[in-house]
């Protein structure tokens, strides 16, 4: 008997740490989510040219409507953006941490240019 009321609360506890997980990972942001303007990813490349930032995301861009991509799969982030040092930073910050980041693009921008990131 003890050892069926034993069972009983070791069911219970692994229920308990099934529920939380599944709440934990309910709450989560999902990855690789683009809408018409924005995509929530993380960054899988980051290439530097003479002329700003070309980066990746995870995912891809399945979903982004509002501009075209840059060989299909690159957002880019030009030198002449006035907050080009900013958005670099966060960029390198969420590629090294592999932190989940959204990043709005410029409507009918070339190459999806990047008006503004954060990191969640």
């Amino acid at each position: 008997m003890l050892d069926d009321a034993l069972a009983v609360t070791k069911g219970q506890g692994l229920l308990r740490s099934l529920l939380a997980l599944v709440a934990v990972l309910s709450s989560a942001p999902a990855l690789g989510a683009c809408g018409s303007y924005y995509c929530t990813d993380t960054i899988s490349m980051l290439v530097v040219d003479d002329s700003g930032v070309s980066l990746q995301l995870t995912s891809g861009l399945s979903g982004l409507t509002n501009c075209t991509a840059d060989s299909g799969t690159y957002l880019r982030l030009p030198k002449t953006d006035p907050n080009y040092a900013a958005h670099y930073a966060l960029l390198l910050a969420a590629k090294f941490t592999e932190r989940v980041l959204s990043i709005r693009t410029i409507d009918s921008s070339p190459n999806c240019s990047v008006m503004y990131v954060y990191i969640q």
